[in-house]
């Protein structure tokens, strides 16, 4: 995509690999490396943006996960 001003933006999606998935929360990393997202199937799961791929799913809800965040090391 190319605006007006020559500005180059890519938008790169990512592959869930679900049939029934409803995304409720996001959140980048401190380092923008990965992707933490809370999802209606109970799982939270972790994306690799340079891997490109599910690095992680996480388990322990009994209904939607509607918020995730990262917690930097202190």
């Amino acid at each position: 995509m190319v605006s007006i001003y020559q500005d180059w933006e890519v938008h790169k999606a990512i592959d869930c690999q679900t049939d029934s998935f409803g995304l409720f929360s996001i959140n980048f990393s401190p380092d923008s490396g990965e992707v933490l997202t809370g999802c209606s199937d109970t799982y939270s799961y972790i994306y690799d943006l340079n891997l490109n791929q599910c690095v992680a799913r996480l388990e322990g809800h009994e209904e939607d996960v509607n918020s995730a965040i990262f917690f930097e090391d202190v």
